[in-house]
């Protein structure tokens, strides 16, 4: 895996001018990149974030899947598919962010279902971040209080309406 070739997909797919976050996420996440390769090189990414999940009743373990990509080329092969199906099988729930909402068809077909998250509002419903993805998170700023769409992906059904995820990388 070559973190050069993240770099290019992650720039190519979100164009974020903002190049101290991006060597931040790089520098204290890269451990959680995961790929898929094609013609010798890598054409798709996403970063598996640890996280720890509690949905009012149950605590856990969680993967929060941040900057799903692929190389424009690349799109509609199924390369995504195969990274996120590959973490379905690990067990854990995963939940995720759409960039836009033209991609909550493809994350529906990949078993997600949508749910609202919060940003700064204390709920007792929350995700946060755990080992490295800790530093990632220091420092972010509220840019108010407001809500978004959010996917998750689990083996048994949970009521996530209403997390609260407070971290001002989620736009």
């Amino acid at each position: 895996m070559n973190e050069q070739d993240c770099r290019l997909i992650y720039r190519e797919a979100f164009c974020d001018p903002d190049t101290e976050f991006e060597d931040k996420l790089f520098k204290n996440c890269f451990k959680y990149c995961r790929v898929k390769k094609a013609d010798g090189k890598t054409v798709s990414m996403l970063f598996a974030l640890p996280c720890e999940l509690f949905d009012g009743e149950k605590r856990e373990e969680a993967v929060y899947i941040y900057a799903a990509a692929t190389l424009a080329s690349y799109r509609g092969k199924g390369f995504m598919t195969e990274l996120i199906d590959s973490l379905k099988s690990e067990g854990k729930t995963l939940f995720l962010v759409p960039a836009d909402d033209g991609l909550i068809p493809f994350y529906k077909r990949c078993g997600f279902k949508k749910f609202t998250a919060f940003t700064f509002k204390k709920c007792e419903k929350y995700a946060s971040p755990i080992r490295e993805f800790v530093p990632l998170s220091n420092g972010e700023k509220a840019q108010g209080e407001y809500s978004f769409t959010a996917m998750y992906c689990s083996d048994g059904i949970r009521h996530l309406d209403g997390l609260y995820f407070p971290f001002s990388m989620i736009n």
